[in-house]
């Protein structure tokens, strides 16, 4: 036990100190004559130490340490012996020799948790000789680019950080990680067929001479007549000659390995860039622990990424596996980065998993809520990951994958969504997919050349606007709402917002569209099958005044109404409700059942005349404005059924009739028997007059309609007066 405060110890011959240990309760400089060395069991620094050794070990030996206080590795050359820490802290700062050699440690262990290790530079230790054991603890790159070809932790406690203010990229060129094979064993072959292990090396002997077989498959067959041995599904034939046999075995089982997917149980964490280059054999590579690079990107080239939730473990019963894939229980892991970088990659976001990240898509796939997952057979045990892949479908909502950021996806990306979703999406030349009902648009979205897809339970909630040069479907009980964008600290205020799309495709049982809250949506919808168009709503929501141009631009197109909607509904097979909307008219309109109230609907402004066509129509407090030319008009057409009242009929004229011209144009055509009521003329505001048509409801033929006669004008005294204040 050493103290005083800058202690110096000189070691002048080498030191065996067997069981023996070295503890500082002070600071010390422990330093050696040249070529000098120590083993023992160990130094313990106290808590507030800073011990600087100076001294090298030796090959095959590992010095331990303990103690909350420092150890700063800072001796000549190469140092042959390997580190073991449990607490504290270990800086290496291993100086070069004159040959320009350094190395701090042969191998580095952290265990329990505590331990924190620094390098002063990237050549104090071959990264790949660093392990974590049991609670792992904290390897501090200290602002060093490190390059990993394995990663070798047993559980959540590995971290690597870097905590120094200078940026790196850790490379993660990661290959097999057990190197190691024993000595394979060699079986006879069966004469008459049977069962092996598939891999293991067989021998026979033919005409005096061994030759050597791989099993290739779980049972073999007969090989007195028949000759399964010429089978190559069956057997792989490697030679006469004992030693290369063997080596091939070798070499077969390191390049199985080499394509077993990586598990990191660990975390990363810091001021870094991680880049994970194309793997051999297109090896997959895992994250079960946790990510959090809030300035960082992690970039994928090529492979397959899964950023998942952990199993929890248990206790082996009877030799069984700690955790297993149809287990319920699991633990939830955070990743956070600045960017997700991919190209020509397939990314999965599984259970149990949050991301959030900008993600930056380059011919990749990526897969939010996907039910691939892996485990670790020996997770828990501290030995090499053994991994298995397959399927686990999270029970409950707090299981589920979450992602929220930006997703930018180019040159036939394709995004699966069917985990809880919040961020923004831009496509190009790519697709989208959505199955999850939990999809928040809260940047505006862009789809150029791109398709759009809700379907099987999806619900796509849109709150700032989308362009789509394409048209956006929406499958088998698939949904999206488009509505304005919710204003910060407000109970019911939305500032508004426009969707311009070339058309909706409603095209499986049981979609839905809505457009709501501020929303003015342009775009043909067309329903291929039974679904439902909501426009407006009986909900009040108080529109913001603008604070962007865009969200002018759409308030002014919503004319005081709670949602618009531009172009037409076509396919005669959507049920449509429309409450407190503007509706223009592109072209006909062909609806199975309309249900309007308070709203407003006209044509476009080209001199095209539309129908529109409904089978059912439940109409009250609505003001329709159909355009005339004097010849033809506007028109709508009910075929089974129209109830309702209190809807004002408004002629919008082309052409002046002169006076005294007398008309007979129909407007509405309805089912016989239908209430004269539902419909009236209305009187609307034009310059300084207000103009009301004149009709009369014929019931002949059949039908009952509303003929356009003529029209009355009188004078608009309030807005002639408001005029006069102007002048």
């Amino acid at each position: 036990v050493f103290s005083g405060q800058n202690g110096a110890i000189v070691l002048k011959d080498s030191v065996t100190q067997g069981a023996g240990y070295l503890e500082f309760k002070d600071s010390y400089t422990v330093s050696a004559e040249s070529g000098k060395t120590w083993t023992g069991a160990g130094i313990i620094t106290d808590k507030g130490t800073n011990v600087t050794r100076k001294v090298n070990g030796v090959a095959g030996d590992n010095l331990h340490k303990l103690g909350e206080g420092t150890l700063t590795i800072n001796g000549t050359g190469v140092n042959q012996g390997g580190l073991k820490t449990g607490d504290g802290t270990v800086v290496l700062n291993q100086q070069a020799d004159t040959a320009g050699n350094v190395q701090a440690f042969s191998s580095v262990s952290l265990a329990s948790g505590c331990p924190t290790v620094v390098l002063g530079d990237a050549r104090q230790v071959n990264p790949d000789n660093i392990s974590w054991g049991y609670r792992g603890g904290k390897l501090d790159l200290n602002g060093n680019a490190v390059t990993f070809t394995r990663l070798q932790a047993a559980d959540y406690g590995a971290v690597i950080t870097n905590h120094a203010q200078q940026k790196f990229r850790l490379l993660l060129d990661l290959k097999a990680q057990d190197t190691n094979v024993s000595e394979p064993t060699i079986g006879n072959i069966p004469p008459f067929g049977g069962t092996g292990t598939l891999g293991n090396l067989y021998s026979m002997i033919l005409n005096g001479q061994a030759r050597f077989y791989i099993l290739k498959s779980a049972s073999n067959g007969n090989t007195l007549w028949g000759n399964s041995l010429n089978d190559p599904v069956q057997w792989e034939f490697v030679g006469t000659d004992k030693n290369k046999a063997v080596q091939t075995v070798k070499d077969w089982i390191l390049a199985g390995r080499a394509k077993q997917p990586v598990i990191f149980h660990g975390q990363l964490s810091g001021n870094m860039d991680v880049a994970i280059p194309q793997l051999p054999g297109g090896r997959k590579v895992i994250f079960d622990g946790s990510v959090n690079l809030p300035e960082g990107t992690l970039s994928q080239d090529s492979g397959t990424l899964t950023f998942q939730g952990h199993p929890v473990i248990h206790a082996s019963v009877r030799g069984s596996a700690s955790v297993s894939l149809n287990q319920k229980d699991w633990e939830n892991r955070q990743f956070t980065m600045k960017t997700l970088s991919l190209k020509d990659a397939d990314f999965h976001l599984s259970r149990n998993a949050t991301l959030n990240s900008d993600i930056q898509s380059d011919n990749s796939h990526i897969t939010l809520g996907s039910d691939r997952v892996f485990v670790d057979k020996t997770d828990g045990s501290g030995n090499y990951v053994s991994p298995e892949e397959g399927t686990s479908v999270p029970d409950t909502v707090n299981d589920r994958s979450q992602y929220e950021g930006n997703i930018t996806l180019n040159h036939n990306s394709t995004l699966d969504i069917g985990s809880l979703f919040t961020g923004g999406i831009d496509a190009y030349d790519s697709a989208v997919s959505i199955t999850s009902p939990d999809v928040l648009l809260t940047a505006p979205g862009a789809f150029v050349g791109s398709s759009l897809t809700v379907h099987d339970g999806g619900h796509l909630t849109a709150l700032d606007g989308i362009f789509s040069d394409g048209h956006i479907q929406v499958g088998k009980n698939g949904k999206i709402t488009l509505s304005g964008t919710p204003v910060k600290d407000t109970a019911n205020q939305y500032a508004p917002a426009v969707y311009l799309t070339d058309g909706y495709e409603l095209t499986g049982d049981n979609a839905a569209l809505e457009i709501t809250r501020g929303a003015h949506v342009s775009g043909d919808i067309h329903a291929s099958a039974a679904s439902t168009v909501t426009i407006g709503s009986d909900r009040s929501a108080e529109l913001a005044s603008a604070e962007t141009p865009a969200s002018a631009f759409a308030g002014s197109l919503l004319g005081g109404y709670n949602a618009a909607f531009n172009g037409a509904i076509t396919g005669g097979r959507a049920d449509v409700s429309m409450h407190n909307a503007l509706w223009t008219l592109g072209v006909d309109s062909s609806i199975h059942s309309l249900t309007v109230r308070n709203n407003r609907i006209r044509s476009g402004g080209d001199r095209a005349f539309r129908t529109l066509k409904v089978n059912k129509l439940d109409a009250t407090g609505n003001d329709f404005i159909l355009r005339t030319d004097l010849k033809n008009a506007d028109k709508i057409q009910v075929t089974e059924k129209a109830t309702g009242s209190d809807n004002s009929l408004n002629a919008c004229f082309m052409k002046n009739p002169s006076q005294g011209q007398a008309l007979n144009i129909p407007l509405v055509t309805v089912p016989a028997g239908t209430s004269a009521e539902v419909f009236k003329a209305g009187t609307r505001g034009t310059g300084f007059s207000r103009v009301t048509p004149t009709l009369h409801v014929d019931t002949s033929g059949g039908n009952t309609k509303w003929i356009l006669d003529g029209f009355k004008a009188e004078a608009d005294k309030a807005a002639a007066a408001k005029a006069d204040s102007f002048m």
